[in-house]
């Protein structure tokens, strides 16, 4: 399994409290968010961040971590591999318009079946995101080291 770096402005020193919400959006409420490193040190969060002049984001402390063998990760690879999502974790907010448009999962639902969901590098421009773990269980990483 792969490294990967969060950035954060807090110690992760301790248990996080992950609280997972569904909102009108394609990511969840909540989560803890980390970016698959690159051999060179950086990871395409830090790429983006860049190109996208959000330098702020940038600001903080740097962990290595890595997700344990025993973690329960989907991984976002390919078309299929999405569609698997939304087939099984659609969610519709009944109280919203454009739910044909803009299309949610939901998340509080994943949460329970995987401890992350997992943007590949190849998975980036069918999910329109950056390669990174969206992890929903903390007690399925272990720190390796900061920067």
């Amino acid at each position: 399994m792969r490294k990967q770096l969060c950035i954060s402005k807090n110690e992760l020193n301790q248990p996080l409290q992950i609280n997972i919400k569904n909102i009108y959006h394609v990511k969840p409420k909540g989560g803890f968010w980390t970016s698959s490193l690159k051999l060179d040190g950086t990871s395409e969060w830090i790429k983006w961040c860049k190109a996208e002049d959000e330098l702020e984001r940038l600001k903080g402390k740097y962990y290595v971590l890595i997700p344990k063998k025993s973690a329960r990760i989907h991984d976002v690879y390919d078309y299929r591999s999405l569609k698997y999502l939304f087939q099984n974790y659609r969610w519709s907010p009944k109280d919203q318009k454009y739910t044909e448009i803009i299309r949610c999962l939901d998340w509080e639902k994943i949460s329970k079946d995987f401890d992350a969901v997992h943007v590949t590098k190849e998975g980036e421009i069918i999910a329109r995101g950056n390669s990174t773990y969206t992890m929903q269980n903390q007690h399925h990483l272990v720190y390796h080291n900061t920067f």
